[in-house]
């Protein structure tokens, strides 16, 4: 018989149960079918809770059953509230709304000392019609069981609690629910051992779960599920620290825990069990100090144990150290530290079989997390689901100089279908002793092919690099195929910064070292690379660093280790990624390390070194940053940090005719012309000559810049040959004027001729174009791609220089921007006034029809402002067109091509190719044939347009001609009198707007 009530505020309140205490351990249950069983209305409101049979109520919402007998109910929403003295605290409150059957509540009330009442509270809109009603209400385990004993423990052995025997209806559903209370010390231990009881002996206690450390002042819930088919026993035992407390409370057994009677009742007081085999954690040390381990006649340090070396003769203090295949019962170790309904469970070989049948349904992950003191670091995910079975997987963990502890964290839907889990076996940790270490393992040349040979992830951030393999748009440099290593931030999203690829400190096989590499930098967004030395009680020395995109391909790099003679002291490698946001990855592949040292390198940013360059005896050049004189940034990061070589030209430093020379290393012969460029900035007061030479067989001038300076950095290049090594000197010829400086930034060696100013095919680079990302313009770089390389974004196929997918173009992929107007640029070099000059160009978009909303457009800027003279929407999709734009500006200037966005993001390249600007030129109307593929492309457009043209034109001229010859027009005699001219509108959306003195003229 169901408590029923029509519903606004109504209420009820618990005053007894039958006037009879319940036992402990007994239910409190009301099936409502004899009386209220001490509930009480105390409604403050007209409505009222009724005890009622089902279908009784003649009108109104009626209950269609009880709950007890299965015979009527209807809808509403409840909450149940606990009081305890003054405090009420809601339990549970109904989402609502509810169907007509009824529904099963379990609501937890937890540990409760003293009297507490139960309130059930139901309301409803005034203007609704509900009925809600409770039934079959009762307390479950509100009674102490009182079969427990302690025993007796002697001063250096644990605490023992020890229960009688009992025996398990079912093979897994026996279960123990405890509360303990760790607090006062770090070395407060509690475990719980299972003892099952063999026809022969009884076996050795299995360690079932264990507590330890300062867990704070309160009780906290633990749960543990006992299988056995045996009769067991369940034992506790309690170990404490120095001022330390260990307690236990409320221990309850489920039903299924069913007690064996004993052959004889157990004297009064403690009740001692007969003699049973200890596990090694509970014997007596008699001779060793607490927190040391016993074997044999030692006594092993807590330093000692699980240090991968071995102390104990038979090994026992590294026999529980992760290493397992879960046949022990003592899980290698491994122990369950669950809190809540999911929990690690050692299950027998028969019901092994991996994920449940749902298991490509099932959601969820498993986690591998490193845990050094308070910080944890995860050091491995899986995702989803492993339908097909068992998998095998590795994770390098690196050195690691203090104590540390391994977690597998593991989530899964236990309310989804079908029976969801996850699964670990056979886990080995090796090669984690400092002796094990192989030449393999110090080996620093590595192709990544067999393996990460000496080179491991650093642990400082959540951020790691991955040896992966070849697939899709990720690539190998070794084979194309192969292996190598990536630093991808959204793999599993990282938090922090940087991410460390380090080698095992090793001793210097020279004074001098190579090192040499090949390194992939690319996406719109992707931070900086770097390589540092490290050296025990020393300062990090930078050796390299690249920041920004440099295309979609692998690049080769070298640094110069230098080492003290004879000093034998041990270095480590670092290569450092940090990242500037998520769109982009970073790539290494085929390092090596030879005695000697490198050819100077072809590209210098000055950021990490002076790049092997020497400054002579006065050592008037030097490198700099965040100075009170000279640029007030670098041209490679546009900051006030970033470095560069700049040289005092004042009277006081260098007189009138002085040089300062800079000279480089000695560079390779060059086996094919190559353009040298340099970005150099002059003081505003004439500082004097820039001169550059080439010192092969001899010395000779290839270059002179005297030109006065200003507020920009300016390019400069040079076409070199060399059959034999050769070095670049920079001479600064000083002009005797104070305040005067000059200043070298981002050298770099390209093969093939130096292109004209702002003018690039894009085959070699970009040709003095800046992608570097400027805070005005959104913060996103252009790339530099060809068709061939594979790439997560989309990009145009073909080149239009060469017409193949081998040609390369600079890329910009939108879809990195969001709504609102941002944009990325790709900026020119500073190019000086000019009254007339032409920018001609090839432009590629590839957009979704009807989503696009931004633009393609070309921005002259100087110090006068910004203005725009050409744009293109992403109308024209999917082909290579030809742009061109007279420019003009009383002042220096720079050209900017800008990929804007103004509605929502789009997945679409805008590309560029063949910018050519013509200084002094004006533009000429394109020629017929604009040639390569995209005049390949464009004819069976032309044909289509021109065929639908010329229909058009004849059916206008058929129905103009029937119109003309009606009687009475008016228009007939004027048409002659009508002067030529152009209609404005057909213009606008090329944004071109005619003079009005035309569009006026009638």
């Amino acid at each position: 018989m169901p408590l029923c009530g029509h519903l606004l505020p109504a209420v009820v309140m618990l005053l007894g149960y039958h006037g009879v205490s319940p036992s402990p351990g007994a239910p409190f249950t009301c099936d409502f079918e004899r009386d209220s069983c001490g509930w009480q209305d105390i409604s403050t409101a007209g409505y009222r809770w009724l005890r009622d049979r089902a279908g009784a109520s003649p009108q109104g919402p009626q209950l269609r059953s009880d709950h007890t007998l299965g015979t009527d109910l209807d809808v509403a929403e409840l909450r149940l509230e606990l009081t305890h003295g003054a405090e009420t605290l809601t339990l549970w409150r109904s989402p609502g709304p509810w169907g007509p059957d009824w529904q099963e509540l379990v609501v937890p009330t937890g540990r409760i000392r003293g009297a507490f009442r139960v309130t059930f509270s139901a309301t409803r809109n005034a203007t609704h019609r509900g009925t809600v009603a409770l039934d079959d209400v009762a307390f479950w385990r509100c009674g102490l069981p009182s079969f427990f004993l302690a025993s007796v423990a002697e001063p250096s052995a644990p605490a023992v609690l020890s229960s009688p025997k009992f025996q398990a209806s079912a093979p897994h559903n026996c279960s123990l629910v405890f509360y303990h209370y760790l607090h006062g010390s770090e070395a407060g231990c509690l475990q719980v051992f299972l003892q099952t009881a063999s026809p022969a002996a009884p076996q050795t206690p299995i360690l079932l779960r264990r507590r330890h450390g300062e867990l704070g002042a309160a009780w906290v819930r633990d749960r543990v599920d006992i299988q056995s088919r045996h009769p067991f026993r369940i034992l506790l035992a309690g170990q404490t620290g120095p001022g330390g407390v260990v307690g236990l409370d409320d221990l309850i057994l489920s039903d299924h825990c069913k007690p064996i009677p004993e052959l004889a009742s157990p004297p009064p007081g403690c009740w001692a069990p007969g003699p049973w085999p200890q596990p090694s954690s509970l014997r007596p040390r008699s001779f060793c100090e607490p927190g040391h381990f016993f074997c044999g006649d030692l006594c092993v340090p807590p330093e000692q144990l699980c240090d991968f070396q071995q102390q104990c003769p038979g090994g026992e203090d590294e026999q529980e150290c992760g290493t397992t295949d879960f046949e022990s019962p003592s899980g290698g170790g491994w122990e369950d530290a669950s809190v809540g309904r999911l929990q690690w469970v050692r299950l027998p070989a028969p019901d092994r079989g991996g994920p449940g049948p749902d298991a490509r349904r099932a959601a969820g992950f498993l986690e591998l997390v490193v845990v050094e003191g308070s910080r944890r670091e995860l050091v491995w995910q899986a995702l989803g689901s492993t339908a097909g079975g068992w998998k095998v997987d590795r994770v390098l963990l690196g050195a690691r100089r203090r104590p540390f502890r391994l977690e597998l964290v593991g989530l899964v839907d236990v309310d989804g279908p079908g029976q969801q889990g996850a699964g670990v076996d056979d886990m080995a940790l090796t090669g984690c002793s400092p002796a094990a270490a192989t030449e393999e393992d110090s080996e620093v040349s590595c192709n990544f092919e067999r393996g990460a040979c000496g080179w491991h992830t650093g642990h400082l951030t959540d951020a790691h690099w991955h040896r992966v393999e070849s697939r899709g748009p990720r690539y190998d440099h070794t084979t194309g195929q192969g292996h190598f290593v990536l630093l991808d931030p959204t793999d599993p999203p990282a938090r922090g910064p940087a991410a460390h690829l380090l080698t095992q400190p090793r001793v210097p096989s020279a004074p001098q070292e190579c090192l040499s590499f090949w390194f992939h930098l690319f996406g719109p967004q992707i931070g900086t690379l770097r390589l540092v030395m490290r050296r025990e009680g020393e300062a990090e020395t930078h050796l390299w660093s690249r920041s920004g995109t440099h295309g979609n391909r692998w690049h080769e790099a070298w640094a110069t280790l230098h080492h003290q003679p004879d000093s034998g002291a041990k270095y480590q490698l670092l290569f450092e990624g940090l990242r500037d946001g998520y769109h982009g990855s970073m790539a290494l592949d085929d390092v090596t390390l030879r005695p000697g040292p490198c050819w100077a390198p072809r590209r210098c940013s000055f950021e990490d070194s002076a790049c092997g360059f020497s400054v002579g005896g006065r050592g008037l050049w030097t490198r700099q940053a965040n100075a009170s004189w000279g640029p007030h940034a670098d041209h490679t990061t546009e900051t006030a940090q970033g470095h560069y070589m700049v040289v005092d030209t004042s009277p006081q430093a260098l007189p009138r005719g002085h040089a300062a020379l800079l000279t480089s290393e000695e560079q390779r012969p060059l086996v094919q012309p190559t353009c040298l460029s340099f970005w150099y900035h002059l003081s505003l007061r004439n500082p004097g000559t820039l001169r550059v030479h080439v010192e092969e067989a001899g010395r000779q001038q290839v270059l002179s810049v005297s030109s006065r300076g200003g507020a920009t950095w300016r390019l400069g290049s040079v076409d070199l040959q060399a059959r034999q090594a050769w070095r670049v000197v920079f001479e600064a010829v000083a002009a005797g004027v104070e305040h005067s400086y000059m200043a070298l930034d981002d050298l770099l060696l390209q093969d093939g001729p130096c292109p004209l100013p702002a003018s690039c095919d894009f085959e070699a680079g970009l040709c003095g174009w800046n992608h570097v990302p400027r805070p005005g313009l959104g913060g996103y770089s252009w790339d530099w791609s060809s068709g061939a390389s594979p790439s997560r974004y989309p990009q145009p196929p073909v080149d239009h220089t060469l017409g193949t997918e081998a040609g390369h173009f600079a890329l910009f992929e939108t879809s990195v921007l969001g709504p609102g107007g941002r944009a990325a640029g790709l900026i020119s070099q500073p190019l000086p006034p000019t009254a007339a000059s032409c920018l001609r160009f090839w432009y590629h978009m590839g957009f979704p029809e009807h989503f696009y909303q931004g633009e393609l457009r070309v921005v002259l800027s100087s110090a006068q402002g910004q203005l725009a003279v050409w744009g293109a929407g992403g109308r024209r999709r999917h082909q290579w067109l030809e742009g061109q734009v007279d420019v003009a500006s009383a002042a220096e200037f720079q050209i900017v091509f800008e990929a804007t966005l103004g509605g929502q993001p789009a997945l679409g390249p805008i590309a560029l190719d063949d910018v050519e600007y013509l200084a002094g030129q004006r533009c000429q109307l394109p020629t017929p044939s604009q040639g390569g593929g995209a005049a390949a492309a464009a004819v069976p457009a032309a044909v289509s347009g021109a065929l639908l043209l010329l229909l058009l034109l004849l059916l206008l001229g058929v129905a103009g001609r029937r119109w003309l010859q009606k009687p009475g027009c008016p228009c007939r005699g004027e048409v002659d009198a009508v002067a030529p001219g152009f209609e404005n509108i057909l213009f606008r959306a090329d944004r071109v707007t005619l003079p009005a003195s035309i569009t006026n003229d009638q």
